[in-house]
């Protein structure tokens, strides 16, 4: 079996062909992974921007609900400040309770009869009420 002979020209430019084939083989290789690494970096970009999108709105609606909250006690605060005494407003009660314990001291120790114990009936009362209506303000 006698080899062929071929010409020197046609060998080197069939290896040339072939390397040429190759080497668009590989480049052709390299663009798929190419395009397929974009593609998949691309992806994970959209999906941190949605996690970073949603992370931030979640942030928003945690930091609204404190702001609500915190009005909410301010609120509170303020009712019940309206709804306590001054100190002006206890002052008088202590002082009409001064005052009501001096006119009861003064009248028991007159004898004037049923008629002075009577009489003061409807101011022990009224007092009662105001002391009364002071305290539920207080606890309420």
């Amino acid at each position: 079996m006698a080899a062929e002979k071929v010409p020197l020209l046609t060998h080197v430019n069939t290896l040339l062909g072939q390397m040429e084939l190759r080497y668009q083989q590989r480049f052709d290789a390299q663009q798929t992974a190419m395009q397929a690494a974009l593609a998949a970096a691309e992806k994970a970009v959209l999906a941190a921007l949605a996690a970073a999108e949603k992370a931030v709105s979640k942030a928003e609606d945690a930091s609204n609900d404190r702001f609500e909250a915190g009005n909410k006690i301010k609120e509170a605060m303020e009712a019940q400040g309206r709804l306590m005494a001054t100190r002006r407003e206890l002052e008088d009660v202590q002082r009409l309770l001064r005052e009501l314990t001096d006119r009861f001291n003064t009248s028991a120790g007159q004898s004037t009869g049923s008629g002075a114990v009577w009489g003061s009936l409807p101011t022990l009362i009224g007092i009662g009420i105001a002391v009364a209506g002071v305290i539920y303000g207080f606890l309420k």
